[in-house]
Order: C-alpha cells, then structure tokens, then sequence
C-alpha cells in the first residue's frame, strides 16, 4: 500500500527473501533489512544492467530517486559482505507490477506457485549461494 510517499515499481518478490553466511543463523546479531524497492533497484541496475534512467523508469521515480535507492542497496549489500550479517529483503512502499512471489512458477502455463516457500538462502564458504526454503 502507498500512501506516505511515490509508491516505487517492483517487478516481482525476490525468490529467496533471506541470505545468511553459512552457521550463522538469520535471526541472530548482525541483520541487514533490504527493501523491496532496494531490492528491485539492485536487480535493474546490477544484474540487468540497465541505466539509471531507463531503470528509474520501469520503477516510476526519477532518476535523482533512483539513484539515492541504489546507493542505499549497495552500502547495505558491502556491510553485510564485510561484517558476514544476514540480508532480510522486506518492506517498503512498493506496488508489485509483475505479480507473484518470486519463485519463478507464475504465468501461463507455469506450475503451481510455491506459495513463498522458496524464499531462503544461505551463503556458503567458497560456493556462492543456495536456496534453502523455509
């Protein structure tokens, strides 16, 4: 629901909504919380390498917006890297455009959704990371 402030575009849930470093449990000391719309801005930015303005768009904030989000993502992302603190992605004032939980079972012809399920990983030494669920 948006009411405070631009409700921010995001495409989808992600799949997994926690990451952990491998023994280290998400509800212990040391969490960081990533917002959906920081989230979203990462997977525009970084992983589809789009432009800060094309990517402001598809969220419908300008890109001054957009680029105080993705800031905030990647200082969040680097501290949880260095200090080994979990990732808990939740919250904000998004409005989902593309429907779905993020576990890739939505649409025509798609399976079952998984209900959320598919919604942790952790982050194991050397390995990159692993979905768990929950």
């Amino acid at each position: 629901m948006c009411e405070s402030r631009k409700c921010r575009k995001v495409h989808a849930k992600p799949a997994c909504s926690c990451f952990s470093p491998e023994g280290k449990s998400a509800n212990g000391g040391g969490e960081i919380h990533l917002k959906l719309d920081e989230f979203e801005a990462v997977r525009l930015a970084d992983a589809k390498g789009l432009y800060q303005e094309a990517a402001a768009k598809k969220m419908g904030v300008s890109r001054q917006t957009f680029g105080n989000i993705i800031n905030s993502a990647r200082q969040k992302i680097a501290d949880a890297l260095v200090r080994g603190k979990s990732i808990q992605i939740t919250g904000g004032t998004v409005k989902l455009t593309g429907g779905g939980c993020g576990c890739g079972n939505h649409g025509e012809g798609k399976k079952k959704c998984c209900g959320g399920q598919k919604n942790r990983a952790v982050l194991k030494k050397g390995a990159g990371l692993k979905g768990k669920g929950r």
